[in-house]
This record gives structure tokens, sequence and C-alpha cells, in this order.
């Protein structure tokens, strides 16, 4: 049999390897022999018609089984498609090869990795992208932007009315700059001002079912900036997919009628905010989102340029049935979530903001980091916003503004720095209604911080834990003394101190003091008791301890009262069991003329043992503590003070 085997008939190994070694004998034959044959043809002059139709391919047969795959396929290569004379970019060959995806009814388009130049210059140059077109750039650079530096902008890619379209492994580099011209133009039927037209991918009509994946877009130097990579003039859009997408040198990346939209895996930084000198605040998203999903979205690095009136990471304008979460922000000069406009039944979680710097707004009363916008508590209801953590460093801004109504406001944490002076509050309940906030403020610093404050809100329930030192809480009114955003009134705010001082809370006007209600919890929940301990590393002739109190607010009206009775048991001991003093005492802090003052002490009881020790106290109505010190003159046998306060009562 020559080189072939037998194979014989019992079905063993040496069957197997022999039939093995028939069929690889088989293949190099036929190859031998197809190599035989393409030597012929190509030896052999052809003419010039079967010559031309090769195309690009050595063999007729070639490129036949390439045309066969793409029909299996409907799958075309940039490849196939050249530039022609006289074209000088790249957009004429694209379109050609579009083209032919839309004469085959749809189909994928799959790019080399290489360079492409798109420099549009008017509406023709504009590639549009018909139903049931697939795009894989395959990780090609493609060049937009060029030539639109200060005239007219034009979208590089348009899909209008088009549905079941993609885009994928995409590097686009911006060589143009920002559009800062507000004349109203109308371009492809749409009539805006020009800055929107500096867009790069820009959807509009009734599109539906549009994607894009594994997408990177960036200035080609930090002078390169431009509005947005994704921009929809339609609030008619249907589904939408937006998945692994890495940008620099935006204003708003994703931009205006976002609706139906699954956004996932967001990267940004080198945001620039030259739109703030045109049209509003920059943003890495910026849209509606209704009945959509946003997650794992990051941004951070520098601010490119013009700080003042930068916008926070994600800016809902008007957003329903929706979830944002996994939001993580550390941009300098830059909030995490905002809530603009109408905003029903959607929830905001899992939100990490501490901007890298603060230098435009440091000591601003009006930023904060996450919540929404005051006055609308009509229009903005259902919402939940949960696990959100605000790091504000000693920028002495908001971490978290609430509003809205029948909404939950979930393991809210605001935290500063050991430098900072926050005179500003780290928690602002304005314009709030109906609903539940539970948070926790954290004063890190020795400098007291304004933990909170309330105001234009009714009926909520606000529970608050804090750590550290704080001032006594407010409500909020303007330097003409009025109410900034109303009385507010139906509260209940209970207020736990983990560590630090009691806040305490100043209703400012009777009205309120009369409506709300405040309850310290700043002992054990179940025994209403703390205990306050020092104990010397070596005996001494004297020992405090300082105890934090609640003092009730000043009065500021004939019918308004504040009361709180507290119970201390002190006990002061020495080094052995020779020398112990335990005293009970029931305290009565009210209202004063002024300031609240303690206005009666007593002691219940008191009972020695051994060498007397003395028991005493001293009260701070500025720092509103007492502090308690056991001393034995001419001795040092003293070891340490406990202290036990509990709150009896309070009205």
């Amino acid at each position: 049999m020559g080189k072939y085997k037998n194979i014989g008939i019992q079905f063993n190994r040496n069957f197997r390897n022999d039939l093995n070694s028939n069929f690889n004998n088989i293949d190099i034959d036929i190859q031998a022999q197809k190599q035989r044959v393409d030597n012929l043809i190509i030896g052999t002059p052809q003419p010039s018609e079967v010559v031309d139709a090769r195309g690009e391919f050595t063999l007729l047969c070639d490129r036949l089984n390439d045309a066969d795959a793409q029909l299996a396929e409907n799958t075309y290569l940039m490849s196939s498609f050249q530039k022609q004379t006289p074209e000088v970019t790249d957009i004429p060959r694209i379109k050609r090869a579009i083209s032919k995806l839309q004469d085959a009814g749809g189909g994928k388009l799959k790019f080399e990795k290489a360079e492409y130049n798109l420099p549009v210059l008017n509406e023709v140059d504009t590639i549009q992208i018909p139903s049931n077109v697939s795009i894989d750039f395959n990780g090609a650079t493609l060049k937009v932007g060029k030539g639109q530096n200060g005239g007219t902008y034009y979208f590089t890619f348009l899909i209008n009315d088009t549905k079941n379209v993609s885009f994928e492994n995409a590097n686009f580099i911006w060589q143009g700059s920002f559009n800062s011209t507000t004349d109203s133009v109308t371009q492809y039927g749409v009539t805006r001002t020009q800055y929107s037209f500096n867009t790069i991918i820009a959807l509009n009509g009734n599109y539906d079912n549009v994607t894009f994946k594994n997408i990177s877009c960036i200035g080609e130097t930090d002078s390169n900036t431009y509005d947005a990579l994704i921009r929809s003039f339609s609030s008619n859009g249907g589904k939408l997919k937006i998945v692994d997408v890495e940008a620099s040198h935006y204003s708003n990346l994703l931009s205006d009628g976002i609706r139906n939209a699954y956004i996932n895996n967001i990267r940004g930084t080198k945001r620039h905010n030259l739109s703030n000198n045109v049209y509003g605040p920059s943003h890495l998203i910026y849209a509606g989102l209704q009945n959509s999903y946003v997650n794992n979205i990051r941004e951070y690095g520098d601010l490119l340029g013009n700080s003042l009136g930068t916008g926070a990471t994600i800016q809902a304008t008007g957003i329903k049935n929706t979830t944002i979460s996994n939001i993580h922000t550390t941009m300098a000069e830059s909030g995490a979530v905002v809530v603009k406009g109408t905003a029903i039944d959607s929830t905001i979680e899992n939100i990490y903001c501490s901007p890298k710097s603060m230098t435009s707004y440091k000591n601003n009363a009006s930023l904060f980091l996450v919540g929404v916008n005051t006055n609308l508590q009509a229009s903005i209801k259902n919402l939940t916003f949960k696990n959100i953590t605000c790091d504000i460093v000693d920028y002495n801004i908001t971490g978290v503004w609430t509003g809205g109504t029948d909404s939950t406001w979930d393991n809210i944490v605001v935290l500063s720095s050991e430098s900072s002076i926050q005179t500003n509050p780290m928690l602002a309940v304005v314009t709030t209604n109906t609903s539940k906030i539970t948070a926790k403020i954290i004063n890190k610093s020795t400098n007291e911080a304004l933990a909170h404050f309330i105001s234009g809100s009714n009926g909520n329930e606000i529970s608050i834990e804090t750590q550290g030192k704080f001032k006594k809480n407010i409500t909020y009114y303007n330097a003409a003394g009025v109410a900034q955003w109303g009385y507010s009134k139906g509260n209940v705010l209970t207020e736990k101190a983990l560590t630090g001082n009691v806040v305490g809370y100043n209703w400012r006007d009777y009205h309120e003091r009369d409506s709300n209600k405040y309850i310290s919890k700043s002992f054990n929940d179940k025994s209403k008791s703390m205990k306050f301990s020092n104990i010397l590393e070596t005996t001494g002739a004297t020992v405090s301890v300082t105890v934090p109190l609640d003092f009730p607010n000043y009065q500021v009206s004939a019918y308004a009262s504040s009361v709180v009775i507290y119970e201390f048991e002190v006990l002061g001991y020495g080094s052995n069991s020779n020398h112990i003093a335990y005293k009970k005492y029931s305290a009565m802090l009210s209202d004063g003329s002024s300031y609240a003052s303690i206005s009666t002490i007593n002691q219940i009881t008191s009972i020695t043992h051994g060498d007397p020790l003395a028991l005493s106290y001293t009260i701070d109505t500025t720092n509103e503590t007492i502090t308690f010190t056991c001393t034995r003159a001419g001795a040092t046998y003293i070891k340490g003070i406990d202290v036990v306060v509990r709150t009896v009562m309070s009205v």
C-alpha cells in the first residue's frame, strides 16, 4: 500500500495509531496536490478578468472562499474596502463598507487594528449607522475631531431611528477642542446650541437595542477637550447598553436623554469644566436615566482646568425606576451623585466620595457631595439613598444634603479629618418631608464641628449617631434671620453620642420648639446609663473625670421650655479597700434667662469607708460638661474614680 499502512481487523492500539498516520498522510497529499495546481495557475498567464476578480487575494478561489464565509455570517472586513482616489480620509471607505452591510440587510463589520483618520467637517461626512449593523473596531485607533477647533461642530457617528446596533473595541482620540459657542443651529434635523454637537456618537429618534462595549476616548493632548462621547437627543430611545468605557478630557461623557439604559464599568479622569462658562457644570454622566441601571462608576484624578462650578460625577436630571449603585469618586473638586428635577421610585446606593482636593469649593456653604436639590418635595419622592460615605476631609463643606418626600436615607456616614474646622453642616436635612434618615457623623478633629441642621423639613424620623466634638445644632436661618427654607415641624430627632459630647439641638423659633421632638440616647439604650472612668497608673492625691451632658436649648420664647433630669453615681477609691467614697446626685438642667444652666443639683446619698475621700463637681456650661473630682488632702492613696450617669427624664 506504499506509505499508507494496512490497519488490519483488530481494534487495538496499533489500529488507532496506523489509522491516524493514514489520515495525516492523506492530508499531506491533498495539500501537495493543491499547491501543484496553484503553481500551475500562477505560472500560467491568466485572462485580465480573472486577475481582476482575485482582488487582494492571491487566487480567485481564496476570494470565493472568503466571500462564502462572509455570506454565511454577513461579516465584512474593513481591509476589503480601501481608499480610492482622491480620498485622503478613511470616512468614505467606512461608509462604503456600511452601505454594503445595509444592502445585505445587516451584518458585522470588522476593522483592522490600525489607525483611522475621521475628521468630520460637515453633515455629509458624518457616518450614519443603519439598523442591524455591528461594528468590531478590533482595537483600532480612531482619530476624531480634527478641524473642529472653534468652528461648527458635527457628529462623527449618528444612530438615528435605527435598531440592533453595536460598537465594540474602539479607541477614540479627540484632536479638536471644546466648542464654547452658544448660538442655536439646526443640524441633522435637530435644533440645539452649537456646543451640543461637540459629540462623537449621537443617538436620535426611536433608536432601540444599541450597545457600546469596550470603548476608550481620550484627548490627544490636555488641550484637546470635547463635550460628550455619547449624547442622546431623543426622549423616545429604547434599550441602550454602555459597558466598559474609559475616558478623559470630557465635559459630560454620557449626556442628555439616556433612558432604558444598562450602564456598567465606566472610568473617567481629567474631566474638564469649560462647560461651566457655556451651559453649566461638567459631569461624567448627566442624564435622565429613566428605567435604567447604573453600576460600578469610578472617577478619579485631577480636574482639567476651571474648577469653579464643577458638578458631581453623576447628575440625574429626572430619574424614575432607576438604580444607581457602586459609585466611587475621588476626583478633585467633584461630588459623587446629585439628583435634580423629577426623581421617583429610585435607589442610590453604595456611594463613596472623598474629593482629592477642593481648592475652589473649600468653605462653601452651598456645596454637598451626595444629595438632592432643595425645594423639590413634590417632584422628588419614594427615593432610597443607602450605604453612603462622604469623607469631607478638611474642606468645610456638606457631605450629604437630603430632600424630597416619603424617602429613606439609610446608613449615611459623613467624616471629617483631624485638621478639620467644620462650620458648615456635615449633614443637611432640607426640604425633606415624611422621610426616614439614619446617619453617623464622625468628627476626627479636636475642633468643634457642626454635625447637622434642619430646615424646611416636616414629619421626619431622624436618627443620628455622633463621634467627636460638636457644636449644638441649629435650625437654619439666613443672614436676615429668616428661616431659609421655611419652618420645620413634626420631626422626631433621636441622637446618640458614641464618643465625645452630646450634640443637642437649638430650635430657633418657638413654633419649631413646640412641634419637634428631640430625644437624647447618648447613654445605653436599655439602661439609659453610661459609665465614665479614670484610673491612675500610680496612686495620687487627686483624680478627675469629665462627663458630657445634653444641656437643654436656650429659651427663645415665653411659650417654650426644656428640662433634663440626670442622676449621677460617683465612686472614688484608693489603693486598697480602706479608702472609698460614694455619692449620688440628682441634677435638673433647665432654661435660664438666656443660655441653659444647671438650676439645681442635690446630693441624695453619701457613703464613705475608712479614711475619708472628698468628692466634688465643677459645671462647665460653655462646653456643656460636668467634672467630678476625688481628693484626699496630704495623701497619695487615690487610685481612680467612676461615674455612672443616666437620663431620668426630659421635657
